[in-house]
């Protein structure tokens, strides 16, 4: 069996990466050469496709592999989704989220709705789709993070994206549907750490889990009052750092983020970005198409616990994976 890593694969130079640029959001062939490595350090050979087209072209020739969607594509709030639909309809074995999963969670504003019916608090927010939904903004509190529904790699968002008043909101707004096409979401803002627990499982089992704190080594209180916006993100490195916290998640905490992994079945590994407070922990996304590069939130969250390395990190998603689909096949 061979691992069948579907990654965009492309260059950005450093100086045309702008919060404006999709192109961002695509997975980089660095990050691919290291994940690439990560697999063959798990101990498994490696298939390259660079589109779900490609494998389109050759799921004949992948009928007892497994396959590992790490697309991102641009343009199209389906992007997500389109390699694990592919290997549904082909009948493949697929690392992650399903296309339901994707899908639901690539939507900011639905999932809010989501997390509460489970049990996790989230902000207020709106969805804004056009002008005359601005209205809505007046039943929320201000200060608003106004953003782009379905971007990713914090895509359209500076700390301008950060509004203390209507008529900044409302600008701002008309901007972001206008470059991005709408529709956009307007939630209240969270002070708080910024902390993202991180699960990999199946259904009711969970086979590793951490939790991880970002912050920013010169000023360790900048994100508990700012955003993680696309210019905190994409700095020099050693700018940023990350520690373990999972000794601060509490027992009914991660009750209510295992009953949304449960709830959504064929994830298999997800990250809950949220902001941690003294006895609150409001959530900002749910991310199953996680950046899984070595330093990104995902895997270093996991390293920052110092219990597994990068390539156990990849190992567990690829054991985790055989794990659901044989427990599957003794239920048949």
């Amino acid at each position: 069996m061979k691992i069948v890593l579907i990654a965009d694969d492309i260059l950005v130079a450093a100086e045309e990466a702008h919060p404006l640029n999709r192109q961002v959001d695509r997975i980089h062939r660095y990050y691919v050469e290291e994940i690439t490595e990560g697999i063959r350090q798990a101990g498994y050979d490696v298939q390259l496709y660079t589109s779900p087209a490609e494998l389109m072209d050759n799921v004949h020739k992948h009928r007892n592999d497994l396959v590992f969607p790490y697309w991102q594509g641009i343009n199209s709030k389906n992007r997500h989704a389109l390699g694990p639909a592919i290997c549904e309809a082909a009948g493949l074995r697929y690392i992650g989220g399903d296309a339901f999963a994707k899908s639901l969670c690539n939507d900011k504003h639905m999932t809010k709705f989501l997390t509460r019916d489970l049990g996790l608090d989230a902000p207020i927010s709106v969805s804004l789709c056009e002008e005359k939904d601005f209205v809505n903004m007046h039943r929320l509190t201000f200060p608003l993070v106004v953003k782009p529904m379905f971007e990713g790699s914090s895509l359209g968002i500076t700390q301008r994206n950060l509004v203390r008043n209507y008529a900044d909101a409302s600008a701002l707004a008309l901007e972001l549907i206008a470059e991005f096409g709408g529709p956009i979401i307007a939630e209240e803002f969270v002070s708080g750490r910024e902390v993202s627990i991180c699960l990999i499982g199946h259904g009711s089992h969970i086979r590793e889990w951490a939790a991880g704190e970002r912050y920013v080594l010169n000023d360790e209180t900048f994100l508990m009052h700012n955003l993680y916006a696309f210019d905190d993100k994409y700095v020099e490195e050693n700018t940023l750092g990350m520690r373990n916290v999972k000794h601060e998640i509490w027992p009914e905490l991660f009750e209510a983020c295992k009953r949304v992994f449960r709830y959504l079945d064929k994830v298999e590994y997800m990250r809950i970005d949220g902001k941690l407070a003294p006895g609150s922990f409001k959530i900002i996304e749910l991310t199953p198409e996680s950046h899984l590069g070595k330093n990104a939130e995902f895997c270093s969250t996991f390293l920052a616990e110092g219990k597994l390395s990068f390539p156990d990190v990849i190992a567990n998603l690829i054991e985790n994976c055989l794990e659901r689909y044989a427990s599957l096949a003794v239920r048949v």
